[in-house]
């Protein structure tokens, strides 16, 4: 019995060490990239319709339905393998990693006092091998799911461990850790997903600026969060290098010119629907404003990581219309 609850407890401790909810941070670029290959919502989408016709008529059996399961199976095997891979194991990884590096400024952070690692209830030599662990398992997953996707996260794995560990830690030079989470998020997880449906050659390489913009708006803010305790810790970011004003200024740059580009793409009907300029005429204003005044303005860390998010879900609510539009089920 002790042996079960030690093993349910470091589960415990590797769920928090790999913070769920940054999962998405490359999940949904991995999933823009796929639908931009697919033209699907989700990997074998049209079998549902047939679950359900199944449902509805006479006579069928359970041999039918589990039919229609292993197709739905074939169709998504890869992309759930890929999804296990870019998301949980991945970040357990990459957080690991980082978490190992950083102990000396997150004992400081008031925001990681509740990490496993800070409380001295993992060690840094066991997080240290989890990391390379769950790096090894991150790539299995996402051979499995593709070559070429594989690939590509081994190269996401190599600019995670460049971030963090020595003697390159990107992170502690000012640009290049902008650059790195960029690169990392902004394209090569996209070109990943792309990759589970189609070849890479084949990529609408006009929608990467996007991708990088909008992951470079996004990272920047978290350098400002942190810019007391790496202040403390004697380190270089880019938010301690360039001052909050000058980093925020960056950032802000960054969401302008990402919500121009889309403007622009779609007023081309170039990957975005001509169709949705009107929507992004409306939203684009709002996105802009929401970052400043709720990023931009923000009096702490905590209203910034609050402004962070609201902006997020407000694109994330812009995109579910792109990708409603684009897989041909918004046809207004």
């Amino acid at each position: 019995m002790e042996a079960k609850g030690e093993r349910a407890r470091l589960l415990l401790y590797l769920w928090r060490l790999s913070r769920p909810e940054v999962w998405l941070v490359t999940l949904v670029p991995m999933q823009v990239g796929w639908l931009l290959a697919s033209h699907e919502l989700a990997p074998g989408f049209g079998r549902w319709a047939s679950f359900w016709e199944l449902a509805a008529a006479r006579g069928a059996t359970s041999a039918d339905f589990l039919a229609t399961l292993a197709a739905w199976w074939g169709d998504a095997r890869g992309w759930l393998l890929a999804a296990l891979a870019m998301g949980p194991l991945v970040w357990l990884a990459t957080l690991l990693i980082n978490d190992v590096h950083d102990l000396e400024s997150d004992r400081v952070n008031p925001r990681k006092a509740s990490s496993p690692l800070v409380q001295g209830v993992v060690s840094r030599g066991w997080a240290h091998a989890a990391a390379y662990v769950a790096a090894a398992l991150a790539l299995g997953a996402g051979l499995l799911a593709g070559a070429a996707f594989g690939l590509l996260l081994l190269a996401c794995l190599v600019l995670a461990w460049l971030y963090s560990a020595p003697p390159a830690r990107l992170k502690t030079r000012p640009g290049a850790d902008v650059l790195v989470n960029a690169v990392g998020v902004g394209a090569l997880a996209a070109l990943a997903g792309w990759s589970l449906a189609a070849p890479l050659s084949a990529a609408p390489w006009a929608f990467l600026p996007q991708g990088l913009l909008v992951a470079a708006a996004v990272y920047v803010p978290t350098t400002i969060v942190d810019l007391e305790p790496d202040l403390a810790a004697g380190y270089a970011t880019f938010a301690t290098r360039l001052g909050r004003k000058r980093a925020y200024a960056v950032g802000f740059a960054c969401w302008v010119a990402s919500n121009v580009g889309a403007l622009a793409l779609s007023a081309a009907d170039l990957v975005i629907p001509r169709r949705m300029l009107p929507i992004l005429l409306v939203f684009a204003p709002l996105l802009v404003w929401e970052y400043h005044a709720f990023i931009g303005k923000a009096r702490d860390a905590p209203a910034m990581i609050q402004g962070v998010i609201l902006c997020s879900l407000t694109f994330a609510a812009v995109n579910a219309v792109f990708a409603l539009m684009y897989a041909g089920l918004w046809v207004g």
